[in-house]
């Protein structure tokens, strides 16, 4: 019996293009809750071929097969949340005077230590990194395998699938994008880089998912929203729209005076002053920063 030919191998396009796929597909409001893995994958490889095409890559996207796309993302996504969490290890030192860009190539580092290969998704982590669905499937697999079972951190079973790639109850999340929201997401996947004006939402989305189900721990909470911090605090405003730039430069403002207070041991509210409960992460104006101080 003749071996199966090996498909051509995968270029960066074709990776960024899988991650926008899979996140398109992921956040689609047509998933049913019962969706199998195969469905979902056979749903990721046709929107794949359809942005491959319409970017005009010079591979035939038909060459792959929803076996291969699926083989692929495990490929990416693995290697995508280990990064994560190597930089959330850098962030959480805090070191006085380090830059985002020192907080990257440190992890990078720490990567290539710990796996003995250097990261090369940087541009699909790039993608990949503010979406909400991307950021609870993540925390979720993480979860997952530190609860003392035997999965893989990217084992394919129904469950992983299901719980993280169709769209989530009302108390979870925000109500899923319905059909002609999708379309339009799919049309424009060419702003998906510019996905700093959706990190607000993303953080409120993951604190409630976190209340609400009891899975994320302090520190975790805490590693997620200075890694929002971050990206907010190093957003390029020169191509947004003037109502985007002040949004932005309204949540630096916050996040700075956070900061100065938390430097100079006072309280910082950024919320309306009124009393809020304890188990309370978002206000009505806003992303109201997690409390990451111990007991």
């Amino acid at each position: 019996m003749s071996a199966a030919k090996r498909g051509p191998n995968w270029t960066n396009e074709e990776d960024e293009s899988l991650c926008e796929a899979w996140l398109n597909c992921s956040q689609d409001s047509i998933v049913g809750i019962q969706q199998k893995s195969d469905t979902l994958y056979e749903r990721v490889f046709e929107t794949f071929v359809e942005i491959c095409n319409q970017k005009g890559l010079g591979n035939n996207p038909g060459l792959r097969a929803p076996s291969g796309i699926k083989a692929r993302w495990h490929v990416i996504s693995k290697a995508c949340s280990k990064f994560a969490g190597n930089l959330a290890q850098v962030i959480n030192r805090q070191r006085s005077g380090a830059t985002p860009q020192d907080n990257i190539n440190e992890a990078l580092i720490l990567y290539k230590k710990d796996t003995n290969h250097s990261f090369t998704h940087m541009t699909s982590f790039r993608i990949l990194q503010n979406a909400p669905k991307w950021i609870i499937y993540e925390s979720n697999l993480k979860d997952k395998t530190s609860s003392g079972t035997k999965r893989k951190l990217v084992e394919d079973t129904d469950t992983v699938e299901n719980d993280d790639c169709v769209p989530s109850t009302s108390s979870q999340m925000s109500r899923p994008l319905g059909v002609k929201s999708s379309k339009t997401i799919l049309e424009n996947r060419s702003n998906l880089s510019k996905s700093s004006m959706e990190l607000a939402a993303a953080a409120k989305q993951v604190a409630r998912a976190a209340a609400a189900k009891s899975k994320l721990t302090k520190e975790k909470i805490a590693a997620i929203n200075r890694l929002a911090d971050t990206t907010i605090m190093t957003t390029d405003t020169s191509n947004l729209s003037d109502t985007a730039r002040t949004y932005i430069e309204i949540q630096q403002k916050l996040i700075l005076e956070k900061l100065q207070s938390d430097a100079s041991g006072g309280h910082f509210d950024a919320g309306d002053g009124e009393d809020n409960d304890e188990d309370e992460v978002v206000s009505d104006k806003g992303v109201e920063f997690l409390d990451s101080e111990e007991d």
